[in-house]
């Protein structure tokens, strides 16, 4: 079984900003910035339960996802990598910790990435544990 929390203290997030910029962070390395002030949560349907699909699979779930997703909350591009493997999804604000779990789920997401303002954090979808972490 993969560390996840090895992965996930250095997955990178780049996130495409309403301008067209691109801001980028990890748990590792993110900047005190007003963009954290928000709670938001990163989902992708991407590759359910760790199972490698094919881009066309992964990008009509994500097609998917984001017609669920954007009549209800404002969205951004988002995309998180940990080293060569990389995952499209959105950055979605003002959703909470449980409603983004129940996404996640429906979407068999093994975790989520969530800031809720006072900390960041991975939590496994199934559970609500909280696998890495980072208070701001």
């Amino acid at each position: 079984m993969p560390d996840y929390r090895e992965i996930y203290l250095h997955n990178v997030y780049e996130v495409e900003l309403n301008d067209g910029s691109t801001f980028s962070f990890s748990l590792t390395d993110f900047p005190d910035n007003i963009f954290f002030d928000q709670p938001f949560a990163i989902l992708t349907a991407h590759n359910p339960m760790n199972r490698l699909l094919c881009n066309q699979e992964n990008t009509t779930l994500n097609k998917k996802l984001y017609s669920e997703l954007y009549k209800r909350y404002p969205l951004l591009a988002a995309k998180g990598c940990y080293k060569t493997h990389c995952e499209s999804g959105y950055l979605v604000y003002g959703i909470s910790l449980s409603e983004a779990l129940k996404i996640a789920r429906n979407y068999e997401q093994y975790a989520i990435f969530y800031n809720s303002t006072r900390e960041l954090s991975y939590v496994e979808s199934e559970n609500n544990k909280v696998i890495v972490s980072r208070k701001r």
